[in-house]
């Protein structure tokens, strides 16, 4: 896969032309996955629920998508999923045994096409007002790192010390935690 680090925030190429995560250039706009994987939509109905977006617009959750290519789909993202299905499929036992690294990619490929999804449409409103887009130096700076983070699906990413994320998995009893 790619050797060089994509780094979509020092331009805001948010483009569905380009992969997601790998930058390279998309064969069609069609070449796209859903930011939420089907399972989890499907297991939860949540396909045609509806998502509330930062400018108060409605989207549903089968309607974020991410544009990614063939090759980070089927090298990267499609043996993830898969991993994450199976174990959460399998269990509170399976789920604790994913490794960490794992777990983070996974939710951080959901975060980041939830951002994706929101600067692509924050983009398209000031374009409207023929005005420039402006992201924060602050935001640019923690995107830009959850971006790389996320590149370890597909390029060695070193952690030095201990690793910039927590996650807890818990056992819970379904029945008790229905409100």
């Amino acid at each position: 896969m790619a050797s060089t680090l994509y780094k979509p925030f020092e331009t805001l190429n948010f483009s569905k032309q380009s992969c997601f995560l790998s930058g390279e250039k998309l064969q069609s706009e069609k070449e796209e996955i859903p930011v939420f994987p089907l399972w989890l939509m499907q297991e939860y109905d949540l396909a045609e629920k509806p998502f509330k977006l930062l400018d108060e617009s409605m989207s549903t959750y089968s309607d974020m998508k991410l544009p990614c290519s063939s090759a980070v789909y089927d090298q990267a993202i499609k043996p993830l999923e898969d991993d994450i299905r199976t174990a959460f499929i399998n269990g509170y036992d399976s789920v604790i045994k994913v490794p960490e690294i794992k777990l983070f990619q996974w939710i951080a490929k959901m975060v980041y096409g939830i951002l994706f999804n929101e600067i692509r449409i924050g983009i398209k409103q000031q374009k409207a007002k023929n005005e420039d887009f402006i992201l924060s130096q602050s935001l640019i700076h923690k995107f830009s790192n959850l971006h790389i983070m996320l590149q370890s699906l597909i390029r060695p990413i070193g952690f030095e010390g201990s690793l910039p994320w927590t996650i807890s998995i818990l056992k819970l009893n379904a029945q008790q935690a229905l409100f």
